[in-house]
Order: C-alpha cells, then structure tokens, then sequence
C-alpha cells in the first residue's frame, strides 16, 4: 500500500484515470503533470501548505459539503492538490488505494470538484517561497 500512496525511487511515477500525474521524484523535488498535459516542478514537497483549520477541518468540510450516496463504499484516497505561488488552486488529483468501486468517476468528481472551490482557505505554513506547492492528504469517502 505504501508504494500507491508514494512513489519509491524504483517506481517514481503515480497515475490517475488522466494519466501520470507525478513523475521524476527526488528527495527534494517532483514533476507534477495536471490534466492537461502542463508540467510544474515543486520543491519542498508536501509541507508548505496548509488549509485554514487544519487537515480535521477540510475533511470535515468536505464531507458536510459533498453530497453522500445512499451506499457505503468507504473508499481509501489520496488526494493532490497543486498550487501556484498565490495559492492558487492548478489541479486536483488522486487515486484510489482500496477498494476499486464500479461508481468510481461519478464518486469521486463530487471531491474533486469541491477541493477546486476551496480557493482561498489554504496558507503557507512558512517562510518557504517557492514558486510550486503541493498539499497531499488521505481520506476515506462513502
């Protein structure tokens, strides 16, 4: 499972229905491909964001704004959020790590697109400027 939620150096590449989204990963930095073939390296992976309240905070907030199907599938992802320099929202990923459900697409889109609307409650958690940011986050969904 650890392999799905983070590229090793042997495997370095992560993929969604879209394609490969992360690639060419060192220690320090990553290639993140979005949806529409656009590349952006990010430094300092994964620490310099933060939303406004916390992680507890977004899934909280996510869950009471997502419409919840009748169906229970509690479905493991991981979400990528990409930034710009502004903080503003590029991209939305992620991927599945268990279990594979038939209804994938029309569950999954209610995330995505709700992630997209959170413009403007995320913060730098430093000092660090960079020009690329990426917040990574693991949630179950229904």
């Amino acid at each position: 499972m650890s392999q799905t939620i983070m590229p090793t150096k042997e495997d370095t590449q992560l993929s969604d229905e879209h394609g490969v989204f992360i690639k060419e990963m060192t220690d320090s930095s990553l290639i993140f491909v979005t949806t529409q073939g656009n590349e952006y390296l990010v430094h300092n992976r994964f620490n310099n964001i933060s939303y406004i309240g916390g992680e507890n905070k977004l899934k909280e907030d996510m869950c009471s704004n997502v419409d919840i199907y009748e169906s229970e599938n509690n479905i493991l992802v991981i979400f990528y959020i990409l930034f710009d320099n502004n903080l503003q929202i590029k991209d939305v990923r992620c991927i599945d790590v268990c279990p594979k459900v038939e209804n994938w697409d029309s569950i999954i889109n209610k995330y995505l697109l709700y992630l997209r609307s959170t413009q403007g409650k995320w913060m730098k958690s430093d000092n660090t400027s960079g020009k690329y940011y990426l917040y990574r986050f693991a949630g179950v969904i229904d």
